[in-house]
This record gives structure tokens, sequence and C-alpha cells, in this order.
């Protein structure tokens, strides 16, 4: 399915982060035998608090204006090609959960969202039991 026949993606809300609730969202990557196939994605949403295992990929964005997309939970989702570049990558090396912040944070207008994640970013990288560095 090419990205031009579905959706784009919107990021369903996370709950409130209470005593004992850290929600953020960890990214699946779908595996592919072809190299150049679509990158597929899916997001799901977990409690840090409850230790879930995954990597944190660390990246420069680069530069806005070129993006490509990508398929997150069947729809069309534009990513920076730095980010595609990684994406590609980590799918290469069979890595299946990680943390990306462009995608894993609602990046949109949603400016509730990004003041309780940003700060949760403290919490979200020693959690991870590896970080990644694309460059």
């Amino acid at each position: 399915m090419s990205t031009e026949e579905v959706t784009l993606f919107k990021h369903k809300p996370l709950n409130r982060i209470t005593r004992n609730l850290q929600p953020f969202r960890l990214l699946e990557i779908q595996p592919s035998s072809d190299p150049s196939s679509q990158v597929e994605c899916t997001l799901h949403h977990a409690n840090l608090l409850a230790k879930p295992k995954f990597k944190a990929l660390s990246y420069v964005w680069g530069g806005q204006s070129l993006k490509v997309p990508i398929l997150l939970d069947s729809k069309r989702y534009d990513v920076t090609r730095n980010c595609y570049g990684a994406l590609l990558r980590l799918r290469e090396l069979g890595e299946t959960i990680v943390w990306i912040d462009a995608i894993c944070i609602d990046q949109g207008k949603n400016s509730e969202e990004k003041s309780s994640q940003i700060p949760l970013m403290n919490y979200i990288y020693p959690a991870a039991k590896e970080v990644i560095i694309w460059l």
C-alpha cells in the first residue's frame, strides 16, 4: 500500500501523569526482509513506571523541509530524512521497540502533551536499556 492511499496519522491522547502513571509512547518497527520496502511502525502507549524494555534514539532532526513518509499504525506520518535513515538502520539491525521523540511525542499543536512529555525525557533516556546515537 502506498502512503498516498492512506490517511494521515494522528496521535491518540496519553493519560495524565500521576503518581502511579508516567505515560509515554513506544514505537514498534515492523521487520522486513526487503531493505527498500516501506517503513511500517506501530505506536503503543506504555507506562514508564512499569519499566518497559526499549531502546532510545538520539539523533539530529535535520532539515524540516525534507520529509519522508512512513506508515504509522497504517497511516501516513512524515519524518525527516535523518530520522528515516535511522529507522531503516534500526530495522536492518532487528531493533523493534524504540523511543524516538519526534514520533513518540505529538509534535503538532498539542502544547499540553509537549509540556508533560519533554520533562519526562529526563527519565526516558536513563530508563532505556540502550541509547542509540544517530548522526
